[in-house]
C-alpha cells in the first residue's frame, strides 16, 4: 500500500515521508507544550535517552513520575523491563494469520 502511495505521489511530484522517527531528537519546547510542569533536569533526562528508545515523552514521563513514587516511599526491589517489541511480517502460510 505504502509503494502505491508513494507512487501515486511520485507522478505529482510529490514525497511522503515521516515527521519524525523513532529516536529522533525531540526539542525541549515540544517535551514542554505536551508535559508543562516538567523540570529542567527531567526534560534533559528525556532528551539525553530520546536516540535509544521508540518510548513517546508521555510514557518516559510516567516512568519518571513511577520512580520518584517508589524513590520516595522507599520500596526495596529492582525495577525490570519487559516489554519487547516485534515487527513480523503476517505470513499467509500461517493459520492465524489475517
Amino acid at each position: 500500500m505504502e509503494r502505491v502511495i508513494q507512487g501515486t505521489l511520485g507522478l505529482l511530484g510529490y514525497q511522503l515521508r515521516r515527521k519524525h522517527k523513532a529516536g529522533d531528537p525531540v526539542p525541549t519546547r515540544t517535551i514542554r507544550r505536551k508535559i508543562p510542569e516538567i523540570s529542567d533536569t527531567e526534560c534533559g533526562w528525556i532528551e539525553r535517552c530520546r536516540p535509544y528508545t521508540m518510548t513517546t515523552v508521555e510514557r518516559q514521563w510516567a516512568l519518571l513520575q513511577a520512580i520518584r513514587h517508589i524513590e520516595a516511599r522507599g520500596i526495596a526491589g529492582d525495577i525490570v523491563e519487559c516489554g519487547s517489541v516485534a515487527r513480523r511480517q503476517p505470513d499467509p502460510g500461517r493459520p492465524d494469520a489475517p
